[in-house]
Order: C-alpha cells, then sequence, then structure tokens
C-alpha cells in the first residue's frame, strides 16, 4: 500500500466514525449513518490511527511532495488525538455533555443535512432512523461511566438533561427538521410527514430514555468541577488540550501567560476609557447589525488580502439551541463544492452579546474563519489530486490554528478600519481579554482544581456579564482544553507575523504573510511553523 492509498484509508475509516464531519463537508457517503459510540467504534479507531502510523514510519516523508507530507503529518496527529481519545476514555464524559454532546445532534442535522434530492431524503430518514440505536450507545457510556467514576460535573449534566426537555417540548410537527424542509412540491411535503412520523414515533421517545438515563446519571455525577478531580483526570486533561491546541503544555506556564496577558489587555481597555453601547435589545436588530459588521468586511477584505471572498449568510441560531446555553455566535463552513454557504449563526437571544458583536462577527466571518474556508477552497480548486485528509482533516487538527487565526482576526479588523464607533472597538478589547481569561480559567477548573464560583468570579472580573460567564464556566467543564486554543493559538500567529515581517521585509510582508497562512490552511501549530520558516 502506497502513502497515499494509507492516506486515503486512514481519511475513509475517520469519516465513518465521525459521519457528521463528513455531511459538514460535503461528503455525502455516511450521510445515512451517526457517530459510532459503541466498542467497536473506539476499537475502528484505534485500529485506523495504528495502521497509519505504521505505514507513515515505514517512509521517509522527507522524500514526499509537500502536500503529501503535509497530509501525513496532518493524518498523524489526528491518529494520535484518537488514541489519547480512546486511552483516557473521553468518550465517557462527551456522552453526558452540553457542548457537541447527544443533545446537540438533531441541531447538526438540521444545519448541515442538506435536503434537494430523493437521495439527500433517503439518508436523512435512515439518519433519523440510527438515533435510537446512537442514544442506547450513548445510554450505555453514562453507565459505564457511572461505574468506573468517570463522570461529568453536575452543572454539566443538569445543562444536558434541559437541553434535552427542550427538544422534546419543541415535538416533532414544529421541529426545524420537518419546518426546514422547503416543501416546494409533493415529494419535498411527503417527506416532512415522513420526517414528523420519524420524530414523533421513534426519535423523541429514544431521547426521553436518554433524558431519564441522564437524570438517573446526575446521582453519580462528578462534584468537582474539574478534570482533576477524576481518576487519571491530570493525563486526561493533557491529553484534551493536546487534542484542541497541537501541543504539550504545563497548566502552570498557561495559566501564568493567561495572566499576563490578561493584565495588558486591562490597561489598554482602561485607556480607551467610557464607551457606551446603544441600546440595541431585540432579536432581529442583533441579527441586522451582524449584516452590517459581515457586509463592512466584505468590502474592506479585498484591500488585504489575495482572495475573493463570496458572501457569508447570517442566521439566528435555530429553535433546537437556547441562548442560554449557546455562545454570541458561532460559523458552519461551506461544503466544497458551495452547494451549502458560509453561514454565520447568531445568538439573537442575548442582548449582552451586543458589546461584542463586531469582534464576534469578524472573527466567524471577514476576516476570520469564513475567508480561512474561501482560501481553503481556493486550494482545493489550484489542486484538484490532494488527498482529501489534507483537503479536509484540518477539523481534527485542533483548534488552535482555525482558532488562533480567528482571534487574530478579530485585531487585524482594528487594522483594516472595521471599528467604526469607540464602543465596537472597546468591544473587541474585551473580547480578547475574554480570551486571555480562558487560559486562566481552564486549567484553574481542570488542573488547580477550581470550583464553579470560582470561575465564575474570574470570568466576570474579566468583564463578562453573569449569564455568559455561567454559560462560559459550564462550556469550560464539558470541553476541557478547548478554550485554550483561541489565545495560545493567536499569540503564535502574532509571533510569525512579526517574524515573517523581519525576515521577508517591504511593504507586502503582511499581506505575504496572510497569504501563506491561509494557504498552509488549519494544521498542527508545530507543522504550520515548520513549514512558514523552513524546516529543521
Amino acid at each position: 500500500m502506497t502513502i497515499r492509498q494509507a492516506l486515503d484509508t486512514f481519511w475513509d475509516s475517520v469519516l465513518e466514525v465521525e459521519p457528521l464531519v463528513a455531511t459538514e463537508i460535503g461528503d455525502k457517503r455516511f450521510d445515512h449513518l451517526l457517530p459510532d459510540l459503541s466498542p467497536n467504534g473506539r476499537h475502528r479507531r484505534q485500529a485506523a490511527g495504528d495502521a497509519l502510523t505504521a505505514a507513515v514510519e515505514s517512509v521517509r516523508t522527507d522524500d514526499m511532495p509537500t502536500e503529501l507530507r503535509l497530509g501525513a503529518a496532518l493524518a498523524r496527529f489526528i491518529a494520535r488525538r484518537q488514541a489519547d481519545r480512546v486511552q483516557h476514555r473521553l468518550d465517557l464524559l462527551e456522552a453526558a455533555s452540553h457542548q457537541w454532546g447527544p443533545g446537540h445532534v438533531l441541531a447538526e442535522i438540521t444545519e448541515i443535512h442538506r435536503v434537494e434530492s430523493a437521495a439527500d431524503a433517503a439518508t436523512l430518514t435512515a439518519r433519523l432512523r440510527a438515533i435510537p440505536d446512537y442514544l442506547r450507545c450513548a445510554c450505555d457510556l453514562l453507565t459505564e461511566g457511572a461505574a468506573s467514576e468517570i463522570t461529568a460535573t453536575i452543572p454539566v449534566v443538569e445543562r444536558s438533561i434541559k437541553q434535552v426537555e427542550r427538544i422534546l417540548a419543541v415535538g416533532a410537527h414544529d421541529s426545524p427538521l420537518v419546518t426546514g424542509i422547503a416543501a416546494k412540491d409533493l415529494e419535498l411535503r411527503t417527506l416532512r410527514d415522513d420526517v414528523a412520523a420519524l420524530l414523533a414515533d421513534q426519535v423523541l421517545p429514544a431521547y426521553q430514555r436518554y433524558r431519564d438515563a441522564l437524570i438517573d446519571y446526575r446521582r453519580s455525577a462528578a462534584t468537582g468541577f474539574g478534570l482533576c478531580w477524576l481518576p487519571g483526570g491530570d493525563q486526561m486533561y493533557r491529553a484534551a488540550a493536546r487534542a484542541w491546541t497541537s501541543l504539550d503544555l504545563d497548566p502552570e506556564q498557561v495559566h501564568a501567560e493567561g495572566r499576563e496577558l490578561l493584565a495588558a489587555l486591562r490597561a489598554q481597555r482602561g485607556a480607551l476609557g467610557s464607551a457606551p453601547v446603544p441600546p440595541i435589545r431585540a432579536g432581529n436588530e442583533i441579527e441586522q447589525l451582524a449584516r452590517q459588521y459581515v457586509q463592512r468586511a466584505q468590502e474592506a477584505v479585498p484591500l488585504w488580502f489575495d482572495v475573493d471572498a463570496p458572501p457569508c449568510e447570517v442566521r439566528p441560531i435555530d429553535g433546537y439551541r437556547s441562548a442560554a446555553d449557546t455562545s454570541p455566535g458561532y460559523y458552519h463552513p461551506p461544503t466544497d463544492d458551495g452547494a451549502r454557504p458560509g453561514t454565520f449563526h447568531v445568538n439573537t437571544g442575548n442582548p449582552h452579546v451586543v458589546a461584542r458583536l463586531a469582534a464576534v462577527a469578524f472573527h466567524e466571518t471577514l476576516p476570520g474563519h469564513h475567508l480561512q474556508h474561501v482560501a481553503e477552497r481556493e486550494r482545493h480548486r489550484r489542486n484538484p489530486d490532494l488527498p482529501s485528509v489534507r483537503r479536509f482533516g484540518g477539523v481534527f487538527a485542533g483548534s488552535a490554528a482555525s482558532e488562533g487565526w480567528g482571534l487574530y482576526a478579530e485585531r487585524l479588523a482594528d487594522e483594516m478600519g472595521l471599528y467604526h464607533e469607540p464602543w465596537e472597538r472597546a468591544g473587541m478589547i474585551d473580547a480578547q481579554a475574554w480570551r486571555a481569561v480562558r487560559l486562566v480559567v481552564d486549567t484553574g477548573i481542570h488542573a488547580f482544581g477550581w470550583d464553579r464560583d470560582r470561575a465564575v468570579r474570574e470570568l466576570r472580573m474579566a468583564g463578562l456579564d453573569q449569564g455568559t460567564a455561567d454559560i462560559e464556566a459550564d462550556r469550560y467543564a464539558a470541553l476541557p482544553g478547548q478554550a485554550l486554543a483561541y489565545a495560545l493559538g493567536a499569540d503564535r500567529i502574532r509571533r510569525w507575523r512579526d517574524r515573517f515581517v523581519r525576515e521577508t521585509g517591504g511593504d507586502a510582508a503582511v499581506r505575504g504573510f496572510h497569504s501563506r497562512v491561509l494557504e498552509l490552511g488549519a494544521l498542527p501549530l508545530e507543522v504550520l511553523e515548520s513549514e512558514l520558516f523552513g524546516r529543521p
């Protein structure tokens, strides 16, 4: 088997156990499946990674063409991430998580599974029929976690219960899955009826059983707030942090870096003075303001980048999500063929998002994540024979390169003149402080044993309102290590830019740096740095 064949086989194995990712990138081969939470799924993840690692280690990667070598490096990182997940049983915690756990699946399907043909309709109904077995496996993980004392913390379990209760309260006929199907002909009107019947007869009863299992599980849920209170929790945290950041981290160093960065941002904010936020409260006003920011960025991008960015859609979060559980906004990338556009989902139910909405919009759309994905599609167009893991594997490359760029883009937007009002710029600095305090709070929770009250208090002192601080603290508890990716990634991108400009020189150096980073795409940070400045 050649390295290219090994990479393609590995990528297919990854998508088969994570089929929602396949749907998100536009690969329809696994649209009828859901993630495999069973012991067999764990075994397949481990076996695929072992086979890939053996294949890559059998050859000299230095002799490979650049894109094949980058694909191999990315695949090796994904394999290690999968092995860590299996070894440290992070799946036991994911089964009770309100962040991308079982209660998130219907919303995910609603957002990414487009129905434009009879084949799409067939895979959608097959996927819905798979939900009862998927939730049964989740319940098995809850039972196993309770027996092994590797359990989610009580606040996360309580949010998960409420999340499922909202799904049940929406019901079948009012489900966004049903109402989101554009019934422009008789066949699709029939599909709406079929989906509603599946929800009523199979899906919602399965969620009822899952909710009951969560209520029972709550009695065994962890009273400590972080991983350090669980058996093997210290190693679990290091593995989780590595999965999200691609770095082997010392929590004490990260904690200190966060404190230092936060102090510098507080000084910047103090120098700016008072910046009152306009009284925007209604959801439609928030959505309209978000559209204005996206349009503002759209007009400025050609002056700073060598990328032609198509428009990004703006939508409010859907009915399966709650403003009380959701971040100010998030982005869903386009499919590679452009059939589904990039979409910025705005939390229009939380008026506190207004103060930071400009920064959030520039982070999620332009010059942030949307621009990243536009550049990625252009790379695919120029290189149609790229290995699939190189084309799409960045989604599993940790978040530091991607979210680091998003956070860097918030500050870059200031250089681009995109903050027109003092309160918008103040909101950007506050948003930067929010990511800095994540370094402090995430390590505090998972490495130093902070309780929830301490975590929320630190977030409030960094400028977050009470509701957002509550959401954020529980998010960090549910996704250990993920919050580290933003500031750590952005810090490295800023340092790389300074070095690139010093070594390259000229007025076009910054533009050249941006082009190079966007061209390379989402990679583990060490791989990205070596490609920017030459491999040792």
